[in-house]
């Protein structure tokens, strides 16, 4: 059940907010770029080549679409229009729209990406069958999450969270909502999950009621380049061996014929 959320209003002036501090910090900030690497690396192993079609839901300022534009056409969509309009006035093709109503074909992208977007979702199922509908047979889609139900707490109800996942939550989601075919799981921020595991337990036992998210706060430079080449090695070690901890999961579907049905 969750914990937390909002109405679709709510919700938008909750992302606005978030956006207009994020896009300030995500160019340099550790955990940003550390993400985007990641996901990266997945979309090298998935997509070896150029002029695949991409869609980035919940692209926020659109970094991440960007970056993708090396790997072919991109649209990127996201609730709000207020931090898609930069892109847009450059010739981006961006696009405001809910995720459990695409306005697309069916079968119309090689690539799917949803990061950190169906949390705030208090129904999972209607947007996650919306991705699976407008990937093409042998399409990838690729989904983070919140990891660690555990963890929940202030930062999750600042940020318009419903709920984080286990890996057999976000296993369970994604089966419900169709998809046939293999389906991989693993964790980002593993190395530093029992520091931030140690804190977060801190905050829920002294500062209860305190409303206020612990992430994105700018960071002394020595810091922020620690905490990178932390998570530079982890990425190196997740590329060998899967990691069994972490705040944020990482899953990657390649959907079977039983995805396709609109």
């Amino acid at each position: 059940m969750p914990e937390s959320g909002q109405s679709s209003s709510a919700a938008a002036r909750t992302f606005e907010g978030v956006y207009s501090h994020e896009h300030e910090l995500e160019a340099e900030h550790w955990w940003f770029a550390s993400r985007l690497e990641r996901i990266l690396d997945l979309v090298r192993a998935h997509l070896p080549g150029s002029g695949a079609r991409i869609l980035d839901l919940g692209c926020g300022s659109g970094r991440t679409a960007r970056r993708f534009e090396s790997f072919g056409s991109v649209v990127g969509s996201d609730l709000s229009w207020t931090p898609l309009r930069d892109d847009a006035r450059a010739g981006r093709r961006r696009l405001a729209s809910r995720a459990e109503r695409l306005p697309f074909r069916t079968g119309s992208f090689d690539l799917v990406t949803a990061l950190d977007l169906v949390e705030h979702l208090e129904d999972d199922q209607p947007a996650l069958r919306e991705m699976l509908r407008v990937l093409r047979p042998g399409g990838v889609l690729i989904v983070t999450v919140p990891a660690m139900p555990i963890l929940y707490g202030p930062h999750d109800r600042v940020l318009g969270h419903w709920r984080r996942y286990s890996s057999a939550d976000l296993r369970r989601s994604v089966r419900r909502s169709g998809a046939a075919g293999p389906l991989q799981v693993g964790y980002f921020l593993s190395l530093l999950f029992p520091l931030l595991l140690a804190w977060r337990v801190t905050t829920k036992i002294f500062g209860a009621g305190k409303a206020r998210s612990d992430g994105g706060r700018p960071l002394p430079r020595w810091a922020n380049r620690l905490l990178r080449a932390i998570m530079d090695l982890e990425g190196a070690l997740a590329a060998r061996v899967p990691l069994g901890v972490g705040s944020t999961l990482v899953c990657v579907i390649s959907p079977g014929p039983a995805s396709r049905a609109p």
